[in-house]
């Protein structure tokens, strides 16, 4: 795991982009003083978590209070970099190339991933996902996207 260049700790001057996949909002409130330490690199401008439209339905899924608590993870809500007709929203979605996401879905769906996918590269954020199948294809994609998981982001909010 990388501590990407000491960003986390607080090296650099430039923030982390970070992209995040839905399940990590689960593992920010479930895991003790993770959100509290998210907030803290959020607010000292060491880090910057981004969401799509993608995410954010998602989220609108989760049981009331869960939401609440997901709407504790300081975070931007960006336009995805590719639109899917019957998946993007209108205003929320750029016109893009879509290599990486065409690489990335499969016959089977997995529309969301690809556009969560797709966006992290051209946006060039770091992609926190627990999702193996997303991160094997993605890797295959674009081998030079920065994945990690939640436990990574974890270890180094911890440190």
């Amino acid at each position: 795991m990388s501590d990407y260049g000491g960003l986390i700790a607080g090296t650099s001057d430039a923030p982390l982009k970070l992209m995040f996949d839905s399940m990590v909002f689960d593992v920010l409130i479930d895991s003790s003083g993770a959100l509290e330490a998210f907030r803290a690199a959020s607010d000292a401008g060491r880090v910057q978590a981004f969401t799509t439209h993608v995410q954010e339905d998602q989220l609108a899924d989760a049981p009331e209070g869960k939401q609440a608590r997901f709407a504790e993870v300081p975070r931007t809500c960006v336009p995805s970099s590719v639109f899917i007709v019957g998946v993007s929203r209108l205003g929320q979605a750029r016109l893009g190339r879509g290599a990486v996401y065409s690489k990335v879905r499969t016959d089977q769906g997995h529309f969301e991933d690809a556009i969560i996918g797709e966006t992290a590269v051209s946006e060039e954020m770091v992609l926190i996902t627990d999702d193996r199948r997303l991160t094997r294809r993605l890797r295959e994609a674009h081998p030079s996207l920065e994945i990690w998981t939640s436990h990574e982001l974890l270890a180094s909010l911890l440190a």
